[in-house]
């Protein structure tokens, strides 16, 4: 039986998918762009696999996609929605510095549920597929029914923990 030559280590395309060699990781889906690759640089991104080449060190958007670029190389990729360019060096998913007035918590901006913590740029972002909702100040999330205050729902843990601790103090 005949094998097909193993692929390098390295980055490339299968269709829309960005995978990773030799373990065939999926990395990414590309939405709305081709997944390209550089067989030069055995790379593939969602966008233009050489993106970061004639980039600064930080964050670029390509698109839709954030980008890291280290050393004129790609080191993330993360999908936004909507991307936008700050200073050189720094673009954020949504609206750049969003976190900056905002207190520690989960917000919505736009279809990016963002965790903030005080400093102008979020501790963590994702984009949300069904829309992200924002219940109260500080709490918010990826489509969910109910605003997490008794519920399980990933990133509303804190409203369950507080629930938790003033039930006893309740029933006193």
């Amino acid at each position: 039986m005949l094998r097909a030559p193993r692929k390098s280590d390295g980055t490339y395309c299968d269709g829309s998918v960005v995978k990773r060699c030799p373990s065939e990781a999926v990395e990414t889906v590309c939405r709305g762009v081709d997944c390209q690759a550089s067989l030069v640089a055995r790379t593939a991104s969602c966008g233009s696999a050489t993106f970061c080449y004639a980039k600064s060190d930080g964050s670029h958007c390509d698109g839709a996609y954030l980008k890291t670029c280290s050393d004129s190389t790609q080191t993330a990729l993360l999908y936004c929605g909507v991307c936008s360019e700050g200073t050189v060096g720094v673009a954020e998913c949504g609206t750049v510095r969003f976190c900056a007035t905002k207190i520690s918590g989960d917000y919505c901006d736009g279809d990016v549920w963002k965790q903030c913590d005080g400093s102008s740029t979020p501790r963590s972002v994702l984009f949300c597929e069904a829309g992200c909702v924002q219940w109260r100040t500080g709490v918010a999330g990826c489509g969910q029914e109910n605003d997490g205050w008794l519920s399980n729902a990933p990133g509303h843990q804190i409203g369950a923990t507080a629930a938790a601790a003033a039930l006893p103090l309740l029933l006193q």
